[in-house]
């Protein structure tokens, strides 16, 4: 069946999709959407001068000032081939008028010098060129350059910016934990506008933003341009590549022999009479540096590896599953910041839940909205019924689900396994009704089996008093059909199609816990408050019912580090619900129209 569907990549609406694909055709049309994300962001990053290095003194734009660098900042130099540097002088006044249409200008031109479609390495921001405007200087006239004032600024620059990146990245890195208020300016800075990724996500993507070798070696500087936007050439633009001295980790010493003699306006040289800058064309540099990024990929290969850092497309950042919120589903991982056990000296268990929603990009909350949990079904229920229907030994074999009506939707992912089936997506725990055990009747794998449960069938008043004493669970309704007539439990019930119970029993869903923490004191950190429950059987002394949702949330909370998966439900309650339904904890997660 072909299906419409409207998902969103990287940001960009895809209307009207047609699913399903072939593979090649979903890997060219994730490409596409992340090489549109790359182009935009890299055109961003670079054109809007006012914002990255504008009036507010960053470490980009005030190499030589107190400043330190924020980590999203440091990211946007990092996956560069070389800074180019756009030295305003302090005794010119175009600058406010040229910025925007020159910056993008020269953007675009590198930009479609530079990318190949499908070819060109784009993930983590890879890019030949960075941009960084400076703060207003004197500079010598234009005709001098190459001069000496110039490529010794240039380079100071370049040293001081590489390390305040090298500085912010293990700054970064060392966070073990992050605190909103006082990390936000270290990872942010005055770039929030551009922020698309996790907090835990720049952390812990240094390892991919790399401060390439190129990017320390080689610098371009361009003049504060007296430029003709109605006749000129913008390849002829009047540039001066510079060479810093670093070049401890490059393949080979940086000269300019590949740069015609004919291209060249002027050289600098050095003490050793080795030619540390030229000036040139726009054009010639851009050619000079792509085949010198070249040379270094055929040495050592693409930095970062395509092949560790593509685990996930994203714009920009690898981020893992978890923290994505997928096509199919609104589930993802929360980590328990911290629990609270409220009943002390008691049997029973209240347990408040403190869940951290700074790892997820975009969820937000207000107070007495709802949570939706995702629980795990009782290790036992799984167990249980997996022997009798003999699937022990095949519990981890990959099957997949079809529905043989193409009106009817499977809410399960394909392809599965039946441990995973039992554990994550039927409702095994929930009693069954007496027309499920009627339909059992055509299985029962023995005479005295096929008895018991007609018995139950036929008459009502029997079902209610066995109901009493007994929870009429799947697993425990073939277990005690079993018992007692002493048969072995181990396959016992292995006539019952697997397609039968997945037909039979229900989705399993998600519990609904209201938020009573304060959106505007912790707007990430979401709190609940469930009661475990864990309810005797009239009768009984060993058997007990238990709430599938608040005994997950219990065995999560012990656990350090632990992740609940979780949905964000914006709604409320509907007003003409039962007035009951506002408290924060179910009365049973059996019965989940309840609390």
């Amino acid at each position: 069946m072909v299906q419409e569907s409207n998902l969103e990549v990287c940001g960009v609406k895809t209307d009207n999709l047609k699913l399903p694909l072939e593979r090649h055709q979903i890997l060219h049309f994730l490409r596409g959407m992340q090489e549109k994300c790359h182009q935009f962001n890299t055109w961003e990053q670079s054109a809007f001068w006012k914002i990255m290095h504008g009036q507010g003194a960053t470490g980009l734009n005030d190499p030589d000032g107190p400043l330190k660098m924020s980590a999203f900042e440091a990211d946007q130099c990092c996956n560069r081939t070389a800074p180019f540097y756009i030295l305003r002088d302090n005794r010119r006044s175009r600058w406010e008028e040229l910025s925007e249409p020159f910056l993008t200008l020269l953007h675009t031109y590198i930009y479609r010098r530079w990318f190949r479609p499908y070819r060109s390495e784009i993930d983590y921001g890879q890019f030949l060129a960075k941009f960084i405007v400076n703060k207003p200087i004197t500079l010598p006239d234009q005709a001098c350059l190459p001069s000496k004032e110039t490529v010794d600024l240039v380079i100071r620059y370049n040293a001081r910016l590489c390390a305040r990146i090298i500085d912010a990245q293990e700054s970064t890195k060392a966070l073990k934990k992050f605190d909103e208020e006082e990390q936000y300016s270290h990872l942010y800075g005055t770039a929030s506008h551009f922020i698309d990724r996790s907090t835990a996500a720049i952390i812990r993507d240094q390892d991919f933003f790399i401060l390439q070798p190129l990017f320390r070696a080689i610098a371009i500087a361009i003049q504060e341009p007296d430029f003709r936007f109605d006749d000129q050439e913008f390849g002829s633009v009047s540039v001066t590549i510079i060479r810093t001295g670093v070049e401890d980790d490059l393949s080979a010493p940086i000269n300019f022999n590949t740069i015609s003699d004919d291209s060249i306006k002027g050289k600098l040289f050095g003490p050793e009479g080795t030619v540390s800058a030229v000036q040139t064309d726009l054009d010639t540099a851009v050619t000079f540096l792509m085949v010198l990024d070249q040379r270094e990929v055929t040495a050592f290969g693409a930095r970062p590896d395509p092949a560790e850092s593509m685990k996930d497309l994203d714009s920009g950042s690898l981020a893992p599953v978890q923290e994505r919120v997928a096509s199919s589903s609104s589930a993802v991982s929360l980590p328990i910041r911290n629990t609270h056990e409220l009943f002390h000296d008691s049997a029973r268990n209240c347990i408040h839940l403190a869940f951290d929603l700074s790892e997820v990009p975009g969820m937000s909350y207000k107070t007495d909205n709802h949570l939706a949990v995702w629980p795990v079904n009782l290790d036992d229920e799984v167990e249980r019924l997996l022997c009798l229907l003999g699937l022990t030994n095949s519990r981890s074999v990959p099957l997949s689900i079809k529905s043989l009506d193409t009106t009817i939707k499977v809410p399960i992912l394909k392809p599965t396994t039946p441990e995973v089936l039992f554990r994550h997506y039927l409702e095994v725990c929930a009693a069954v009704s007496r027309a499920t055990i009627e339909a059992l009747v055509q299985f029962a794998p023995s005479h005295s089996a096929k008895t018991f449960l007609e018995v139950l069938v036929k008459d009502k008043a029997k079902h209610a008093a066995f109901s009493q004493k007994h929870y009429l669970a799947l697993g425990r309704l073939l277990e005690l059909s079993v018992q007692s007539q002493g048969l072995q439990e181990d396959g016992a019930w292995k006539t019952i199609p697997l397609a039968f119970v997945v037909e039979t029993l229900s989705a399993l869903h998600p519990r609904l816990y209201s938020i009573p923490s304060s959106s505007v004191i912790s707007p990430k950190v979401a709190s609940v408050t469930a009661l475990v429950v864990k309810t005797a059987l009239p009768g009984t002394l060993n058997e007990s019912i238990h709430g599938v949702a608040s005994n997950y949330l219990h065995s999560a909370s012990l656990l350090a580090n632990s992740q609940a998966p979780a949905s964000q439900l914006s709604h409320y309650i509907p007003r003409d619900s039962d007035p009951r339904l506002h408290v924060a904890v179910r009365k049973s997660a059996f019965r989940p129209q309840k609390l």
